[in-house]
């Protein structure tokens, strides 16, 4: 049951909350911004997190980095509790580095991490669109205006780099560094997991 394993050390010291309890202790309705992805409608508290499983505060810090996920990387972390990408996945959230999430993305997260080649032992569909669904409540969540298709060779690249852009992240974390090339021409940098938790280690 890897896929369960982050989700369930995130929320060791976090009470779960119905939607409704998340409601009152988050935030008054005057105060949130709904967004919906895929059916799915997420009420963000300006000072808190909520998406139907948990709530919780986040502190007020800046962030040092902005990246992008590649579906690469939560691929990995479900099949290994031993890897970088395991690794990266269990820090969130965290104050070290954000990350940005289109709706585009967020749909190919859950086609490809619902399939029964990534699906780990005893790991239901409803558990992993859960994990999937807590994460996008960690994300910034970005509007893309502008497509650059095609840019890359993949057209599912092309929508990871399209959220790198739009949200100004510095880096797409990703196990296929190769495919994403000529990022660098929009100011992105292609980066390995283990390659950028040893640039965090690395920075002050």
């Amino acid at each position: 049951m890897l896929l369960i394993v982050p989700f369930k050390a995130l929320f060791t010291k976090r009470q779960k909350l119905s939607m409704q309890d998340c409601d009152q202790a988050c935030c008054p309705p005057r105060h949130k911004k709904s967004v919906v992805i895929n059916n799915f409608n997420l009420t963000r508290p300006l000072n808190g997190v909520l998406f139907g499983y948990a709530c919780a505060t986040k502190n007020i810090t800046p962030f040092i980095v902005r990246i992008v996920l590649d579906t690469s990387i939560l691929v990995a972390a479900a099949r290994s509790r031993n890897g970088a990408s395991f690794q990266l996945v269990s820090m969130l959230p965290t104050p070290r580095f954000d990350f940005a999430l289109t709706i585009a993305l967020y749909t190919e997260w859950q086609a490809v991490l619902t399939r029964p080649e990534h699906m780990p032992p005893g790991v239901t569909v409803a558990t992993a669109l859960g994990y999937l669904r807590y994460l996008a409540s960690l994300a910034h969540l970005q509007d893309v205006h502008f497509l650059w298709r095609p840019f890359l060779h993949d057209p599912d690249d092309d929508m990871v780099l399209e959220c790198a852009a739009a949200s100004g992240s510095q880096y797409i974390v990703t196990h296929n560094v190769k495919d994403f090339r000529r990022v660098s021409e929009l100011k992105v940098q292609a980066i390995k997991p283990a390659d950028f938790l040893t640039l965090l280690r690395n920075q002050p």
